[in-house]
């Protein structure tokens, strides 16, 4: 696992997992659902590119840069 955060609305939490090829998504599927306690349900999606990897500055209420 690469990152986990915890979320409001649908999901509990988002984990950003590698894997390797098909196969290994299933695995990690699997695992995920039926071995770990406490895990109703898993949904699984398959980012194709990455377009937007930068920080973003959050400035308080009233704050100007």
């Amino acid at each position: 696992m690469v990152e986990a955060y915890y979320t409001t609305g649908l999901y509990s939490i988002f984990a950003k997992i590698y894997c390797r090829d098909d196969r290994s998504i299933l695995w990690t599927d699997f695992t995920i659902r039926f071995k770990m306690r406490g895990i109703q349900r898993t949904e699984t999606f398959i980012s194709l590119q990455e377009s937007i990897n930068r920080p973003v500055e959050i400035l308080a209420d009233g704050e100007s840069k």
